[in-house]
């Protein structure tokens, strides 16, 4: 897990599932985990539907 200022542009982070708080943003990483881009577009769908990050 690594932790990143809140305004950190999602290009500037490194492959992971991501977590915004209030004041940081959370990226978890595992081996053998999907790509950023995938992980970011399914936490952008689920804030859609109110299933929020």
């Amino acid at each position: 897990m690594t932790v990143h200022p809140a305004g950190t542009p999602d290009h500037e982070l490194p492959t992971g599932h991501i977590l915004d708080k209030t004041s940081s943003r959370l990226v978890f990483q595992w081996p053998g985990q999907r790509p950023a881009a995938q992980a970011t577009l399914e936490a952008a769908v689920l804030a859609e539907a109110g299933g929020g990050r």
